[in-house]
């Protein structure tokens, strides 16, 4: 454990996670968008039809696919997961006295 994540909350973690994971997929999303047409703008060069290319990327997609179905599920706490969530929700003057 670094020292950073000993002194954040357990609702900063989740959602900090949560960010990461959206930047992850973000990230992979605009490689795929740039890669795409040079693979099959090269595929189509060397083969002549545009079928070898596309069968290529469809093995990628696939094989991207069971690679993610095989990451188990777990989870490392589950209890703070719902409190994290409730509670990175809530208005942050809510319960003060006198505000309304």
């Amino acid at each position: 454990m670094t020292v950073f994540s000993e002194g954040t909350p357990p609702q900063l973690k989740g959602m900090t996670a949560a960010a990461a994971g959206i930047a992850l997929i973000n990230t992979i999303g605009s490689i795929g968008s740039f890669l795409g047409p040079y693979v099959m703008g090269l595929g189509q060069d060397w083969t002549g039809n545009v079928i070898v290319p596309l069968l290529f990327i469809a093995g990628v997609a696939v094989a991207g696919a069971l690679a993610a179905l095989a990451i188990p599920r777990t989870r490392t706490n589950p209890e703070h997961v719902d409190e994290g969530c409730e509670t990175a929700l809530k208005p942050a003057n809510q319960g003060k006295a006198g505000v309304q």
